[in-house]
């Protein structure tokens, strides 16, 4: 079973350059589509052992943005840049109309204080103002909601021994009508013994905030019949998840070492080393369990479960990632790379579950990418990868093909044909953790591209 789409989008992009200090941009798109997606429906009174009905439910989609842009060089030493931006998002599905819109102002600033300090600095304030409307299935605690932020960045580059030892700190401050004050610090120190070495360390905290999903949603999520490994009683238990307005931010404290070494040639050889902990992660504790009584018969015909998010998850990641690069011919570039993940993942709660699963993410990542220049007007690029297996086996392991050949007749045209997933007519990618939901699959795909440039 998989998603099926129909979508349409035009956009436009407007660049003007007044002055040699100035600079303005203006972006904008409108999209547009139509999709089916699948749906398990559970019939009540129930059928004891009956299987579940798929149906497939359809569903539009579509969205438009502006965003304006205004580049400053106030100085040799300063660079000022001003953003505005608007976003509407609109999707049926399910039976669930929702539109959202999301404004927001950015104005930043690059400063060269001195030949030892390089200061980035700047503010966004946003805003954020959605209609939902929901039915017995999903809706949510307000259909309507507005929410805001303000953030401030600020970030010193300083070259404590030029071209040898460079420190970087700084932190992001952020203000929301929901969480509170965020406050997230990170420092960073480089160390270059030689020409052919270089090593670095860092050391960050960051969050993320709840969604507004996590905040207020109403979703009945799925059914666990009786016979369930997950349902030792004789009755069918229907699942409730309430969102939660008390969620805090999620938190976590990155630590990273890596080095970087010129091997011979132009090879280069990256490995990095890091560790996350995670707390306050989002969790879906249970709060009750009641009969479902329908009169006037008082036997119930099933059990409520109903849970809430909560915070009450912990995780623990850890991983190795070594990236080689060079050229076997001056025409011939290889990237090759690996990555290792270790991800534990628990809560203290009984019976609770957090969002993430520790088999969501694959252990293994391998890709080996070649790229190819046969001539000025004619070059291949050509990637395979593999990919370890996820949620214990029931995503496979995969390899992978992806090509893209490139073909310029004139330094103003290129004509490029390209194709994802060549190895597989499709591949399961990814399936909802703890939800009864169809496998996500996908397909192999060929496209053409023609680029004109004035």
């Amino acid at each position: 079973h998989g998603q099926a789409s129909d979508n349409g989008s035009i956009g436009l992009r407007l660049d003007h350059e007044p002055t040699a200090d100035d600079s303005f941009t203006l972006l904008s798109e409108y999209s547009n589509g139509d999709f089916n997606v699948p749906l398990y429906q559970v019939w009540l009174p129930p059928q004891p052992g009956a299987p579940l009905t798929s149906l497939t439910f359809p569903g539009k989609t579509g969205g438009a943005y502006v965003l304006g842009r205004w580049s400053h060089r106030a100085s040799d030493k300063l660079d000022i840049v001003t953003q505005v931006f608007w976003d509407r998002f609109t999707r049926t599905e399910y039976d669930v109309n929702l539109r959202r819109d999301l404004a927001d102002i950015d104005v930043g600033a690059h400063w060269q204080a001195s030949d030892h300090h390089d200061i980035n600095i700047g503010i966004v304030g946003r805003v954020s103002w959605d209609n939902i409307a929901g039915d017995s299935f999903f809706q949510f605690q307000h259909d309507r909601q507005v929410d805001s932020w303000i953030s401030g960045y600020i970030q010193d580059d300083i070259a404590i021994i030029p071209d040898r030892v460079r420190l970087t700190i700084g932190t992001k401050l952020e203000r929301n009508n929901f969480t509170g004050f965020e406050f997230q610090p990170g420092a960073r120190l480089f160390f270059k013994p030689n020409s052919r070495m270089s090593f670095w360390g860092a050391v960050t905290r960051a969050v993320r905030t709840p969604s507004r999903f996590e905040r207020g949603a109403l979703l009945s999520s799925d059914v666990k019949w009786p016979g369930n490994p997950l349902n030792p009683t004789p009755y069918p238990i229907f699942t409730r998840l309430v969102g939660n307005p008390d969620l805090k931010a999620e938190r976590q404290i990155a630590v990273e070492l890596g080095w970087r070494g010129k091997l011979f040639g132009d090879w280069a050889l990256d490995v990095t080393a890091y560790q996350n902990r995670f707390t306050r992660i989002l969790s879906i504790d249970p709060v009750s369990v009641t009969p479902i009584i329908q009169p006037p018969s008082p036997v119930p015909v099933g059990l409520q479960n109903l849970t809430r998010f909560e915070n009450h998850g912990k995780a623990r990641s850890r991983g190795i990632e070594a990236a080689l690069s060079g050229h076997i011919l001056p025409n011939w570039r290889i990237d090759a790379a690996y990555s290792l993940l270790d991800l534990n993942i628990s809560t203290p709660i009984p019976n609770g579950v957090t969002m993430v699963s520790a088999n969501a993410s694959p252990k293994h990542q391998v890709s080996v990418r070649h790229a190819i220049d046969f001539s000025d007007q004619f070059a291949v690029d050509a990637q395979v990868r593999h990919v370890a297996s996820l949620q214990q086996g029931l995503i496979p392991a995969y390899t992978d093909l992806n090509l893209k050949a490139t073909y310029r007749p004139v330094p103003t045209i290129e004509l490029s044909v390209a194709g994802n997933g060549l190895l597989d007519k499709r591949r399961a990618e990814m399936t909802l953790f703890g939800y009864p939901a169809p496998v996500a699959y996908s397909p192999r795909t060929v496209s053409a591209q023609l680029r004109v440039r004035f």
